[in-house]
């Protein structure tokens, strides 16, 4: 959907996260240093930051629709 920043989507996919709460695990502090190093004014990060989550949610929506279509198809075949 959108252009993601490379170096950015390499820096996010090297967090660690929480599989069960979705939370970072790193402090701040070290996220904002990571980003620094990337010499990026910081609307820009900002930027290509909203971008992955819009990305992300409708990633996440379009599994939603997908999930109730099968749940669905599912009870059919049960009917049967």
């Amino acid at each position: 959907m959108y252009e993601i920043n490379a170096e950015i989507a390499l820096l996010l996919q090297q967090l660690e996260v929480d599989p069960e709460t979705g939370e970072i695990l790193a402090s701040s502090e070290d996220i904002i240093r990571q980003l620094d190093t990337l010499g990026m004014e910081r609307s820009c990060i900002l930027e290509y930051l909203a971008k992955v989550v819009i990305e992300t949610r409708a990633e996440a929506n379009a599994l939603k629709i997908e999930e109730e279509r099968l749940a669905e198809r599912r009870r059919r075949f049960e009917r049967k």
